[in-house]
């Protein structure tokens, strides 16, 4: 089986209209060339009937298991953000494209910003199995004081035990501040 080829910048501006205040995808009109006869219809009646479906309503409108938007182009599935990343600067992303917000449906051109997967991770929130619901910070059971930590290039760095869990996420946040700049995120 061929691989699919990836779209082009060029060819994803000629599929698609990007709404920059709104992060919004739209279908755009298509000609036949992007359609082959079929063996019940021919390039024609399929681009007549997927214009009048499809050209002018918004894309890339479901959402995945992480709640990021995606849509199909050539039957192969894409995420939006890196779409629009692909259409506004000319080029596919390299590494990871950061929502700067964390709201992963926000696809507005000033919320994205390209970055290094460790970078991307940094501005994260707390993890579902948080039980304090503050980044950072987890109970030590064993010395019955809140623990204060961060990660740092691929390990977990102590930041000290408190008696508070305030205390030991200002602790956190003060870490991240310093170490993790512009993608620290301490909620």
């Amino acid at each position: 089986m061929a691989k699919t080829q990836i779209p082009t910048p060029t060819e994803l501006r000629q599929l698609l209209r990007y709404v920059p205040e709104t992060g919004d995808l739209f279908w755009r009109e298509r000609g036949v060339e992007w359609f082959a006869d079929g063996v019940n219809r021919t390039a024609i009646h399929a681009c007549r009937n997927w214009n009048a479906r499809y050209a002018g309503s918004q894309a890339f409108t479901s959402k995945d298991a992480h709640g990021y938007l995606i849509g199909a182009i050539k039957n192969v599935k894409y995420k939006s953000h890196r779409v629009i990343w692909a259409m506004i600067y000319g080029e596919w992303p390299s590494g990871d494209v950061d929502h700067i917000n964390s709201d992963r449906s926000d696809n507005r051109e000033h919320n994205l910003r390209a970055a290094s997967r460790s970078q991307n991770m940094r501005n994260r929130g707390a993890t579902k199995s948080n039980s304090t619901g503050l980044k950072g910070v987890c109970w030590d059971a064993g010395r019955k004081k809140w623990l204060a930590q961060i990660r740092v290039d691929g390990r977990n760095k102590y930041l000290g035990r408190y008696d508070t869990p305030e205390c030991a996420h200002l602790a956190y946040k003060s870490a991240a501040a310093k170490l993790h700049g512009d993608f620290a995120r301490s909620t």
